[in-house]
């Protein structure tokens, strides 16, 4: 990831990098695969992490240490800043309400 920032008149960028551990911090790979995985996004607590695959969302408990799949044809999602709920975008039947396959917004209680 590049991050600029202003230095005289001009801007610099530098990139973070994630193979080494900095002030103590370590570095974990969460997935593999030869699918991309993609729109990370966790809770202000950072013990719940979501992320897709093709259009699979997983959910994973960073404290605990496990991984489960909670929706399927997903465009977004986002965790809640408690880390309780995920709220996503999906047009499948989910719950069995959505005959009609429209996009429709969906709340999963951790």
């Amino acid at each position: 990831m590049l991050r600029p920032f202003l230095k005289g008149a001009s801007v610099v960028a530098f990139a973070s990098v994630v193979a080494v551990p900095a002030f103590g911090q370590t570095t974990s790979r969460l997935t593999t695969g030869s699918v991309d995985w993609q729109d990370p996004s966790v809770d202000l607590a950072g013990k719940t992490l979501v992320y897709s695959r093709g259009n699979v969302l997983y959910l994973h408990n960073v404290r605990k240490g496990w991984t489960t799949v909670i929706g399927c044809n997903v465009d977004e999602a986002l965790v809640a800043p408690g880390g309780k709920f995920v709220v996503y975008s999906s047009d499948a039947d989910v719950l069995g309400t959505n005959d009609e396959g429209n996009k429709e917004i969906f709340l999963f209680d951790i």
